[in-house]
């Protein structure tokens, strides 16, 4: 490279901070190279070239800013990206031999680096680690992560560090032991993670790096780990009591976390205390929000954890809210739903229940029927959004009853995974209204089409859903069919697996009213035929209701009914009229309305939602009294949409407005139609703007508050009446009957 070519090549290589895969997840897992974003796991390799014109370089550092160096590089490459600011470094062990002789040791290179990440491979966990004569030398290092083998001499060195982030170590050269001459400074460690052969050196480490120098500290004074992992083996000579009963006298009670530990019996014979014994020493850690088990054992009756112990051992961390056991396939060991239901009780906050529950095909008619004795109509496990179940055949049927009856009282649960021999998730079809979701995917696809033209709105959106979607990888091919002075028309589909699944007609325009119009065509208040908002209340006098329908997106989204509107619905002349002869005119159907708020205080409504809210909605055969033969339960049939057509009124309002909300909308539907084939039905919602959140009473009711809200949108939709057993029979196959 000629002088000029190096002169800009340094200016550009001055501004560079971070070379390399970028790390996604700083807890990165022992044996394994980072996990980076998209999976990656580079082996970055240079052309002869490049590493040609390195070694030709005219300053010893290329990159002084560099602040990140990642991947697995090779020695040449390694030390020439080298950097004296460099903060976080991927090394491997051929890296870090190369400066075993070498004068200019890496701290020397490198005094700043505050992250040391080992990239190992599997054959070189058990070679001896060359680091100990560095780490003494980087006085700022905090966090030590990847695989591989440490001794008491690293051990001590960390014991001397008073803050550490996160640690992974390998416990595989023991025995450790503590130097005379090393103070115990170390007083926090954000995350620990230690792998063992034994229990016994697992618990010498803590020993090691957390032993006070005084003989009885106070439980105040002990250090605090925050997230702590452990995987070892049972020996005669170390059952997991040997561990756990002294980690409750090293570190402190009130700040542990998290806690996973991975279990592992290799042989069966001795007289072992059981895995509920060892791990009810663990009880004094009351503040754990999330405690995992993974038992890998040839011996599951050995250290199964029953349904009376889990619920004894969660009832001890009242703020805990994922609960994971994993072992191997063995019906013994599984719980049954009902253990699930003490097990809810015992821990209210509990979110995410990942556990062995069993549904066995000849228990379900007898479980389901105790389950709704157990549980009353108004219990609800209000925190609960994961869970898992088991099932011992491939049949979707033997486990549905039970996880709709678990999904009832569960009102933002998002997710059931059902698992068999054959896997299933009969919750994709039950649970998500992905119809109308993949419509407004479609739309936002055509929106960001139209953003650089003068129709740049959505004015009306015609969908046909042909195939069932599926939460996976989508592709939308948009098409302009024609563009005229006023609209523009446009043909979307929406593709997966390569098979067209939804199609849909959107024509697009501009929004913004004519200011050079003579006579403004639109009703608006206070004309006395414009249209007012249909809700009855303002939504800061509501509170949330619960979510019959078993959604995914219960987490995501709540909803407020309007009660006045359903209790007009026993009425059923209300709509009607009357004529000389005393005939009824018109009349019939149901209404249903709303307010319909997003969860979390940084999602916001948006135009490309709006066919998402346009299907929420309580259905025709829902609202209808038992009396009608028509009726049915809210959990005994699904309404998929074949048709949908949304027409836009009006742009959304400012954000920053204080006349409406930001994430909340009203929705009022009316449905008059009830028919063959399948139960279609025509349900036609409304989406208004909303003056505040739903019982927000910092913005209570004002003068003319109605006045100012408005129709955003209207969708129809022609839909079918399903029964659930008909779902899931065709829910096996790939296409959708309908």
């Amino acid at each position: 490279m000629k002088e000029s070519e190096w002169n800009v090549l340094t200016a550009k290589t001055a501004k560079v901070k971070t070379l390399g895969p970028p790390l996604s997840d700083p807890h990165r897992h022992l044996h394994s190279a980072p996990q980076y974003r998209r999976g990656f796991k580079v082996q970055l390799v240079a052309h002869k070239s490049v590493m040609d014109a390195f070694a030709k370089r005219p300053t010893s550092v290329l990159f002084p800013n560099l602040r990140e160096l990642t991947g697995a590089l090779p020695n040449p490459l390694f030390s020439a990206l080298l950097s004296p600011q460099l903060r976080h470094l991927d090394v491997t062990h051929e890296n870090m031999e190369m400066f075993l002789d070498n004068e200019r040791s890496l701290p020397v290179l490198c005094p700043l680096v505050e992250s040391l990440h080992i990239l190992t491979l599997m054959e070189d966990v058990r070679k001896p680690f060359p680091a100990p004569r560095f780490i003494p030398q980087w006085s700022s290092l905090h966090s030590l992560t990847g695989g591989f083998c440490v001794d008491s001499a690293l051990l001590n060195d960390l014991r001397g560090r008073p803050k550490l982030g996160k640690l992974e170590l390998c416990l595989l050269d023991g025995p450790y032991r503590p130097m005379a001459d090393t103070e115990c400074q170390l007083r926090e460690v954000d995350s620990l993670a230690l792998d063992a052969d034994t229990y016994e050196d697992v618990s010498d480490a803590l020993d090691l790096l957390f032993r006070p120098d005084m003989q009885q500290p106070s439980l105040e004074s002990l250090p605090v780990v925050r997230t702590l992992q452990i995987r070892s083996s049972v020996q005669e000579s170390a059952p997991i009591s040997f561990l756990a009963l002294p980690l409750s006298q090293l570190i402190s009670h009130s700040n542990l976390q998290s806690f996973h530990i991975t279990h592992k019996r290799e042989r069966s014979d001795g007289d072992y205390p059981a895995l509920f014994e060892g791990l009810r020493c663990l009880s004094v850690f009351h503040n754990l929000t999330s405690f995992s088990v993974e038992i890998e054992t040839l011996y599951p009756t050995e250290d199964k954890l029953i349904g009376a112990q889990l619920s004894e051992l969660v009832s001890h961390w009242p703020l805990l809210e994922t609960l994971r056991v994993s072992r191997p396939w063995d019906l013994s060991t599984f719980l049954n739903a009902l253990d699930l239901v003490t097990i809810l009780r015992a821990c209210p906050t509990l979110k995410n229940v990942l556990v062995n529950v069993l549904v066995q095909p000849n228990d379900v008619s007898v479980l389901s029927a105790m389950l709704s004795a157990m549980l009353d109509e108004t219990e609800r496990f209000e925190n609960l959004v994961c869970l898992c179940l088991e099932h011992s055949t491939a049949r979707k049927k033997d486990v549905e009853p039970v996880a709709l009856i678990l999904a009832n009282h569960a009102p933002h649960l998002a997710h059931i995974h059902t698992e068999g021999r054959v896997q299933l998730e009969f919750w994709e079809k039950v649970a998500i209204a992905a119809a109308c979701y993949s419509l407004g995917l479609l739309l936002q696809a055509c929106i960001d089409h139209q953003a650089s033209t003068k129709h740049k709105d959505p004015i009306h959106l015609t969908g046909h859903y042909l195939q069932a979607t599926s939460a996976t990888e989508y592709e939308v091919h948009v098409k302009v069919l024609k563009t005229g002075r006023g609209f523009s028309n446009l043909l979307a589909e929406l593709i997966q697996q390569g098979s067209v699944k939804i199609t849909a007609h959107a024509i697009f325009g501009d929004l913004t009213p004519d200011p050079n119009a003579p006579v403004r065509l639109a009703l608006e208040p206070p004309s006395p035929y414009a249209r007012r908002l249909p809700l009855t209340l303002h939504p800061s006098e509501h509170a949330f209701d619960t979510m019959g329908r078993p959604w995914s997106f219960k987490s995501w989204v709540s909803w407020s009914l309007d009660k006045d509107t359903m209790q007009r619905n026993e009425t059923p002349e209300r709509n009607a009229s009357t004529n000389a002869a005393g005939e009824k005119l018109g009349g019939g159907g149901m209404n249903w309305a709303a307010w319909c708020q997003l969860r979390h205080g940084e999602d916001r409504v948006v135009t490309s939602s709006m066919p998402f809210f346009g299907d929420m909605f309580t259905n025709l055969p829902n609202l209808l009294p038992k009396s009608e033969p028509a009726a049915q339960g809210e959990l005994s049939s699904w309404y998929p949409t074949m048709v949908m057509s949304v027409e836009f009124k009006a742009r959304l309002p400012a954000r920053d407005s204080k006349d409406h909300s930001a994430r909340t909308v009203g929705l009022f539907c009316e449905t008059r139609f009830l028919g063959d084939p399948q139960g279609r039905h025509n349900p036609r919602v409304e989406v208004w703007t909303a003056p505040s959140d739903v019982g927000d009473t910092s913005r209570p009711p004002t003068e003319g508050w109605r006045d100012k809200q408005y129709c955003i949108a209207v969708a129809e939709q022609m839909c079918l009446t399903i029964p659930f057993a008909v779902n899931q029979k065709e829910g096996t196959r790939d296409r959708a009957k309908l």
